[in-house]
C-alpha cells in the first residue's frame, strides 16, 4: 500500500497508531512517487478517510531496503526514501498506521496546495532499485 499506484488505506484515528517515530526513522516509498502520484494518493486517502495523507512505510532502527521486504513486499522496481525528520523538517508528521506491518502516513495540511506534493516528492531521494521487486510479481 505504500506504492505509487496504490491508494492510501485506512488509518486507526487522527494521529496514527502507536508511539512515534524518531527523526532518523527511514521512510520509503514504492514507485517514483512524481507530485503527480501524491497528489493521486492523497486524494485517494481524503476520499477513503477524510483526511488528507500519504502512505509509506517506516519502523524504527530499519533500513531501507528491509522495509521494502517486508510483508507485502514492495512492487515497484524502484522506491524512494528519505527520514523523518526530513519531512517534519519542511512541514510533515509521519505517524505509524498498522497494520499492515510498518505502515505509517505521511500527514498533509486540511487542503494541501500543489507545492505541498512538490515539498514532499523533492524530500525523498532519487530512486533505487527496491530490493524486494521480483519481476512479473503481482
Amino acid at each position: 500500500m505504500t506504492s505509487d499506484a496504490e491508494p492510501s488505506r485506512s488509518t486507526q484515528s487522527e494521529g496514527g497508531a502507536g508511539a512515534p517515530l524518531p527523526d532518523e526513522a527511514v521512510v520509503v516509498r514504492g514507485g517514483l512517487s512524481t507530485p503527480d502520484t501524491l497528489h493521486k494518493s492523497a486524494l485517494a486517502h481524503y476520499d477513503e478517510e477524510g483526511m488528507f495523507a500519504i502512505s509509506v512505510r517506516s519502523r524504527p532502527d530499519t533500513a531501507a531496503e528491509d522495509l521494502a521486504r517486508v510483508d507485502p513486499p514492495l512492487l515497484y522496481p524502484k522506491m524512494r526514501a528519505t527520514t523523518v525528520g526530513m519531512l517534519r523538517g519542511v512541514g510533515y508528521d509521519v505517524v505509524p498506521d498498522e497494520p499492515p506491518p510498518a505502515h505509517a502516513l505521511i500527514m498533509l495540511p486540511r487542503v494541501p496546495a500543489d507545492d505541498d506534493y512538490v515539498t514532499v516528492s523533492a524530500i525523498f531521494g532519487e530512486p533505487t532499485s527496491n530490493p524486494a521487486y521480483q519481476q512479473g510479481a503481482g
